[in-house]
């Protein structure tokens, strides 16, 4: 299951173990979603990101979908779970409307939902919620 976003995915299991995850901000790291996003708006990042190779497009979002699937907990708060939704939102509606040839995407991971259900039991959690929230920032 190695998808874009492992990294995240790492991040957020070690963080919910306990274990402390720092941000280098002058090691530089290139990703092929990275490149081309360019623009210092929402607007011109998204134009950017529209021009990319379909295959970089549906591998972030897989990646996206199942780093969610494991780590969101329903005890973050209301701030968090509405900025959630409504990033999942735009997402499928970008994917419907612009990209609609990714849709797949989510019946794939659809189909690895009691795998990824598996994986989030799994996943050792000896912080609360709100202790990753504070990390969000």
């Amino acid at each position: 299951n190695l998808h874009y976003k492992g990294d995240v995915d790492l991040a957020y299991r070690l963080s919910w173990a306990g274990f402390p995850c720092y941000l280098a901000k002058d090691v530089k790291v290139y990703h092929d979603r990275q490149l081309g996003e360019k623009g210092k708006g929402a607007l011109d990042k998204l134009k950017d990101h529209h021009k990319k190779a379909t295959w970089a497009k549906a591998d972030s979002l897989k990646g996206h979908l199942v780093t969610m699937q494991k780590n969101y907990d329903k005890g973050f708060s209301a701030s968090v779970r509405w900025k959630t939704g409504l990033n999942d939102f735009l997402r499928t509606l970008y994917t419907m409307l612009l990209a609609p040839g990714m849709m797949g995407v989510y019946s794939k991971v659809w189909k690895m939902k009691e795998e990824l259900e598996a994986k989030k039991r799994a996943i050792r959690k000896n912080v609360s919620p709100a202790d990753i929230e504070s990390l969000m920032s």
